[in-house]
């Protein structure tokens, strides 16, 4: 019994694209036919919820391309750190490696900068691209656009920081 209810089930899963193709079980078919209501007229607001998870995803990987960038440029003071302690010889060359990894750390953490604000761009661009009717009514809409700003001016000030320091 339970094998042939596993068949069954099987078989509507191999058969439901086809299916859903010919507009037999596909209920936006099933609307027009009663006319209901025009599908592409419908509200989707998944689509935009897809683009801020997007943004913030985005946003997330620039937050952790500044937190590499201060790390790196950090590095190169715990090397003169260890050199002043006499762990490691001065000949090894950790003099110098305080100013190289300072300016790869200040490039990783304005590319994470630009990063976030790519991403605002892009998520703006396509979210003004947007039906109306896809756009879900926000009690704080500005929210992610702060989020993103806030972070980006955050970054930068940190390379700022970095650059002087």
């Amino acid at each position: 019994m339970i094998a042939l209810g596993t068949l069954l089930f099987g078989s509507l899963l191999l058969a439901a694209p086809y299916l859903i193709e010919e507009g037999a079980i596909n209920p936006a078919s099933e609307n027009l036919r009663e006319g209901k209501s025009d599908p592409e007229k419908m509200s989707d607001p998944r689509v935009f919820f897809a683009a801020e998870r997007t943004l913030l995803a985005w946003v997330r990987t620039g937050l952790t391309i500044i937190a590499l960038g201060f790390v790196v440029a950090r590095f190169g003071l715990f090397l003169n750190l260890l050199v002043a302690s006499g762990e490691i010889s001065k000949n090894g060359g950790a003099a110098s490696a305080h100013g190289i990894s300072g300016v790869f750390g200040i490039i990783l953490v304005l590319s994470g900068t630009v990063t976030i604000l790519g991403a605002l761009l892009n998520h703006r661009h396509y979210v003004s691209s947007l039906p109306l009717e896809d756009l879900p009514r926000l009690s704080l809409p500005w929210l992610s656009s702060f989020l993103s700003l806030s972070v980006a001016t955050i970054g930068f000030l940190l390379a700022v920081y970095l650059l002087f320091t």
